[in-house]
């Protein structure tokens, strides 16, 4: 399952160590990196997309840019399933 790819598990509704908290929060560190990697992919595909000139540059450049902006939707729905915020700064 994907959570596991990013360490994510249900949380532990009968308390919990502290080690199972720091675990959590790194995973969600985690989550919040790959957010933004994907996010950076999906604008740099873009770039690309306005800079290339051949044909099969460019068809292969669309199937890259959908590619990356459904990781980038796929991420954020992830975090909104886990109520990690990834805007940091706005509460």
């Amino acid at each position: 399952m994907l959570l596991e790819r990013y360490g994510l598990k249900e949380p532990n509704r009968k308390g919990g160590s502290q080690e199972n908290c720091d675990n959590q929060e790194s995973a969600y560190i985690t989550l919040y990196e790959s957010i933004e990697k994907a996010k950076q992919a999906w604008i740099d595909a873009k770039k690309m997309y306005n800079e290339a000139t051949e044909d099969d540059n460019i068809d292969s450049l669309i199937h890259r840019i959908n590619a990356c902006e459904r990781e980038y939707m796929h991420l954020l729905k992830l975090a909104r399933r886990e109520s990690i915020s990834v805007f940091p700064d706005i509460k």
